[in-house]
C-alpha cells in the first residue's frame, strides 16, 4: 500500500532511509546476523510457516539483506523470494562458507 494511513510521516521517514533496519547492525556486530543472508525468520523461528524444502534456509545466518530485496523485492512473490534464498543457500555450501564463516 503506498499511502498507508496508518503511517505516520515520521513513521515514513523512517523507513525511506532504512533507520528502522539500524539494531539490526547491532545484531551483526554481536555475530548473530550477517550483512548478506536470508531475511530473519522472525521470533518464533518461522518454521512454521515454511514448506520442508524451504526450511533449510534457516540454517544461514540470517542478513540485513537479501538477494530478494534486490531482486525486485515487491515484485517477487513468496515462492520466487524462497528460491533465491535457496540458492543463496546452495552457493554458500559450493563455496564452502557455513553461516558460522560468513
Amino acid at each position: 500500500m503506498k499511502s498507508d494511513p496508518r503511517v505516520t510521516a515520521i513513521g515514513r521517514f523512517i523507513r525511506k532511509y532504512s533507520i528502522d533496519e539500524l539494531p539490526q547492525l547491532v545484531n551483526i556486530l554481536r555475530g548473530e546476523m550477517s550483512i548478506v543472508g536470508p531475511a530473519s525468520a522472525g521470533a518464533e523461528g518461522g518454521s512454521r510457516q515454511y514448506e520442508p524444502w524451504q526450511r533449510r534456509r534457516l540454517s544461514v545466518r540470517p542478513g540485513l539483506t537479501c538477494v530478494w530485496q534486490v531482486s525486485g523485492r515487491n515484485e517477487i512473490s513468496f515462492e520466487q523470494w524462497m528460491y533465491l534464498d535457496m540458492q543463496y543457500h546452495r552457493q554458500l555450501e559450493a563455496s564452502g562458507r557455513t553461516s558460522s564463516s560468513s
